[in-house]
C-alpha cells in the first residue's frame, strides 16, 4: 500500500467507517467535507502554490481504492475526486492567472468545490443535441439554457457550465464559463432521479439570462467541447476507476465475512488484481490506447458484478445495509454511460469493415 493510500485507508477508519447512514444521507456532510480539508486531501493533485500537494493518477487510484474499501461508501469517493478532478484537469489546466488564484487555494482549503454542467435534459452530453446558449452583451456573456445530472451540483459554490458560443457552418461551438451558485437568474431543479451513490449529490441547472463578466470564460472560446467536455468522460472513468476497485474489494470483504464459497472468493480476487493491472496500463497509454483499455475495463468490471449479484442472489448471505447500498451503487455505476461505450464498440468494428 502506497503511502497516500495508507493516509485514506486510515481516514476511512477514522472519518467514513462509522457513519453507516451514509448510504441514505441526500446531502454530503459539511463536518465529513471539513475533515477531509483539515487532512490536506482536497488538494491533491495542485501545484504547491495553490495549497496543493502534487500526486500522481496511480497515487490517486490507489487512495481512491482505499477510501471506499475501509470506508464502505462509494458516493463519498465519488464527491472527492469529482472535486480533484475539477480542480486539476479544468481548473489548473484551463485557468488563467486570476481565475487560478482567485479558485485554486480555495478549493485546496475547502472552502467551496466546482461541478460540471454539460449534460442536458433529453440530450445527454451529445455535442449535437446541446442547446444552452451564450450571448455576448458588450464585455458580459448572457447564458440561456438548462443542464442535467450535475455531480456534487448541491455543494458546488461554482459550476463550470458548457454552452453553444457560437455556430459555424452548422457546427456548434462551444465555450465553458465559471458561474458562481449565486448568480441572478441561476437556479437549481432537482436531481434527475439520481436516487443512488449517496451521500453524492446532483442537479439540474436552469439558466434564465444569466449574466457573466467577459472573466468568467474558462480557456479559448469556442473550443470548450474538445478540451474539456470529450477528454473529461474518459478522465472520469479513469481516476474512477480506483473507487470501483475499492468498492469490489469491499464486496469480496464482505462475501468473506459471511462465508462465501472459496473457489468463487479466489476468482473474484484474481479478476480484480487483473484490473488492477489493465488500470496502470491504460495511465501509461496514449490518449486511443487508454479508451480501448477503458472499454474492456468496463466489460471486465460488468462480469465480476454480475458474478456479485448471482453469489448474493444464490446463497444465504446477509449483508448490513450500508453494504448492500454498495452492492446496489456499484451494479447501477455499471449501466452508466453505456450508450458511448457502445457507441465507441461500434465505432471500432465498421474501422475494420472499412479497413
Amino acid at each position: 500500500m502506497t503511502d497516500l493510500a495508507a493516509e485514506l485507508a486510515a481516514f476511512a477508519r477514522a472519518e467514513v467507517a462509522g457513519r453507516e447512514d451514509l448510504w441514505r444521507t441526500e446531502r454530503f456532510p459539511d463536518d465529513l467535507w471539513q475533515a477531509f480539508a483539515r487532512a490536506g486531501l482536497l488538494g491533491l493533485g495542485l501545484e504547491a502554490r495553490w495549497g496543493g500537494r502534487a500526486m500522481e493518477p496511480a497515487a490517486l487510484l490507489a487512495a481512491a481504492e482505499a477510501l471506499v474499501r475501509y470506508g464502505g461508501n462509494i458516493g463519498v469517493a465519488t464527491t472527492w475526486q469529482a472535486h480533484l478532478l475539477q480542480a486539476r484537469f479544468l481548473v489548473q489546466r484551463h485557468a488563467n492567472e486570476d481565475q487560478a488564484a482567485a479558485i485554486l487555494p480555495r478549493l485546496a482549503a475547502g472552502e467551496t468545490t466546482t461541478a460540471v454542467a454539460i449534460s442536458e435534459p433529453g440530450a445527454g452530453a451529445h455535442p449535437k443535441k446541446l442547446s444552452t446558449r451564450a450571448r455576448r452583451d458588450g464585455e458580459d456573456w448572457i447564458l440561456d439554457g438548462e443542464k442535467a445530472y450535475v455531480t456534487n451540483g448541491p455543494l458546488a459554490g461554482i459550476f463550470i457550465v458548457l454552452a453553444v458560443s457560437a455556430e459555424e457552418a452548422g457546427r456548434k461551438r462551444f465555450s465553458a464559463f465559471l458561474v458562481p451558485r449565486k448568480s441572478a437568474g441561476l437556479s437549481l431543479v432537482g436531481d434527475g432521479g439520481v436516487d443512488w451513490l449517496h451521500p453524492a449529490g446532483h442537479c439540474g441547472l436552469r439558466l434564465d439570462g444569466v449574466r457573466v463578466p467577459g472573466g468568467a470564460l474558462l480557456g479559448i472560446e469556442g473550443t470548450a467541447y474538445d478540451a474539456i467536455g470529450r477528454p473529461l468522460r474518459d478522465h472520469e472513468d479513469l481516476l474512477g476507476l480506483g473507487a470501483r476497485f475499492g468498492g469490489m474489494a469491499a464486496e469480496i470483504d464482505a462475501l468473506a465475512d459471511a462465508g462465501g464459497e472459496a473457489e468463487a472468493l479466489g476468482r473474484l480476487t484474481i479478476a480484480l488484481e487483473a484490473l488492477r493491472a489493465l488500470a496502470h496500463l491504460a495511465l501509461d497509454a496514449d490518449a486511443e490506447a487508454a479508451g480501448r483499455l477503458l472499454l474492456d475495463i468496463r466489460r471486465r468490471m460488468a462480469e465480476f458484478q454480475r458474478e456479485v449479484n448471482d453469489l448474493l442472489n444464490a446463497g444465504d448471505i446477509d449483508l448490513t445495509a450500508p453494504r448492500t447500498a454498495l452492492v446496489r451503487d456499484l451494479t447501477k455505476l455499471g449501466g452508466v454511460a453505456g450508450y458511448v461505450q457502445k457507441l465507441r464498440l461500434q465505432r471500432i468494428g465498421e474501422g475494420l469493415r472499412r479497413a
